[in-house]
C-alpha cells in the first residue's frame, strides 16, 4: 500500500487586537507571512507568494455582547488596506468554549490556490462579529 505525504507549512500570528466590533477596521488585523518555509524551497524577499491555501483558524476572547451563536466573518486580503481580497468575508459561527462562554473560535477550509498579486507573501486577515465585540487573539493560516 502506498502512502500519500501532503506537505504543510503554517503560519501563526498570536498578537491581541482589542474591540473587534461589528464592522471590518483597517486599522485591527492580523498580518501572516506565507514565505516562512521550512525547507530549501525558500521564497526569496521580492518573491510572490504562490501555493494552495488550506484553511484558517481564528481564535477570540473577551466576547461581551453576544448571543449563544455569534457569527465571525474572515475577509483575508493581500493587501494591508482590505482591498484586495483573495478569500472573500465568509462567515462562521463561533464554536464556543466549554467552560467559558467568552472565548471561542472559528475555523475555515479555503483548499484553492492563491497567487499573491504583490512582490510579497503577505497577507492581511479582517474580522468582523454580527453582533457585540471580541478581543482576537490567535490566527493560524495553512498552506501546501
Amino acid at each position: 500500500m502506498a502512502t500519500i505525504k501532503v506537505k504543510r507549512d503554517f503560519s501563526v500570528v498570536t498578537q491581541h487586537v482589542a474591540n473587534i466590533g461589528t464592522s471590518y477596521d483597517v486599522a485591527k488585523y492580523h498580518k501572516h507571512d506565507l514565505t516562512i518555509k521550512t525547507s530549501a524551497d525558500e521564497l526569496s524577499f521580492n518573491e510572490s507568494f504562490f501555493g494552495e491555501v488550506a484553511g484558517f483558524y481564528v481564535y477570540v476572547d473577551t466576547m461581551n455582547g453576544v448571543s449563544s451563536k455569534p457569527t465571525l466573518t474572515l475577509k483575508v486580503t493581500m493587501d494591508e488596506q482590505g482591498d484586495y481580497s483573495f478569500f472573500p468575508s465568509t462567515e462562521a459561527e463561533i464554536d464556543i468554549g466549554i467552560t467559558t462562554s467568552t472565548k471561542g473560535s472559528a475555523v475555515y477550509e479555503f483548499k484553492l490556490p492563491m497567487k499573491q498579486l504583490f512582490k510579497t507573501g503577505d497577507v492581511w486577515m479582517f474580522i468582523k462579529l454580527d453582533q457585540g465585540n471580541c478581543r482576537l487573539t490567535d490566527t493560524i493560516v495553512v498552506w501546501g
